[in-house]
């Protein structure tokens, strides 16, 4: 049916919708993890240099100044705060450093062993850039595997949008025909009921309220008051179903039907029907009757 091919459509567009969103955040993932190995790489390689310089300068220092211990220490506090959380192992050195200051061999095994490091630290970001290189080589595989079902579902949410255009303009077009031949019919009786009152004000009168009143539901009797709903089905069965019809009974009617009404006798005009049917039609229809 229309309904279940419309939640249809909506559920595809919603799980589309999901793919796409999907989609770009694995794309803006990608971009944040490429620009942070960059400037991990960039760190890296400026911390290196960095750190070679300041040894290098350190051997020269310790060389030239060996005489003078607070100003090592001053010094070597003063890298320390550079290097921060890279060198945290620096404090120990400098203990080392500052109770050994005549063995300089020793401290040049221990800016040996620091490039050792460093080295290892080099080998384990290239280790870890390779890793991160084979990450991004899988996303983009699935990327390259999720376009196509997307440009697939694509494809077919415009074909069956297309069927279903098709499908609501024949409905339309049968529609408009329906329309045309219900007007048809409604003008054709307006020229019959046009014609009967040429020929008789009270027959078209009559005829008229017969067409309206076999052409709307009937009105709820209980709502004049003294009818139940006993009474209701009681005139239903006289043929009585809306308002109007009791609204222009004459008291030859009413004697009528209070005959047929034995066990409710002089109900009609104790409870006033009429006016009440009056009121109820007017607050109903917006019209007197």
């Amino acid at each position: 049916s229309l309904a279940t091919w419309k939640k249809d459509l909506a559920d595809r567009d919603a799980k589309l919708a999901a793919e796409a969103k999907s989609l770009e955040t694995l794309k803006k993932d990608l971009a944040d993890r490429d620009a942070k190995l960059v400037l991990l790489a960039q760190e890296k390689e400026s911390s290196l240099a960095t750190w070679k310089k300041d040894l290098a300068d350190r051997d020269a220092k310790l060389a030239a100044e060996a005489k003078s211990l607070e100003t090592l220490k001053k010094d070597l506090a003063d890298r320390d705060a550079r290097f921060g959380r890279l060198v945290t192992e620096k404090d120990s050195e400098i203990a080392r450093l500052s109770q050994s200051l005549k063995e300089i061999d020793t401290l040049r095994t221990q800016v040996t062993e620091r490039e050792a490091r460093i080295r290892n630290w080099d080998d384990r970001f290239t280790s870890t850039v390779t890793d991160k290189d084979a990450e991004i080589g899988g996303l983009r595989s699935r990327i390259a595997e999720v376009e196509p079902q997307i440009e697939l579902w694509s494809t077919r949410f415009t074909s069956a949008i297309q069927s279903k255009d098709e499908e609501i303009e024949r409905w339309r077009t049968r529609w408009n025909s329906f329309e045309v031949q219900h007007r048809s019919i409604v003008e054709q009786r307006d020229a019959e009921i046009a014609s009967l009152r040429n020929r008789s004000p009270e027959i078209v009168e009559t005829i008229v309220e017969q067409v309206v009143t076999a052409a709307t539901e009937p009105d709820d009797l209980k709502l004049v008051y003294g009818i139940g709903p006993v009474l209701e089905k009681r005139l239903n069965g006289l043929g009585i179903h809306w308002f109007r019809q009791i609204a222009k009974w004459s008291p030859e009617d009413i004697d009528n039907y209070q005959l047929q009404l034995p066990e409710f006798k002089g109900r009609i005009r104790r409870d006033n029907w009429i006016d009440s049917a009056k009121e109820e039609y007017a607050r109903k229809y917006g019209n007197q009757v």
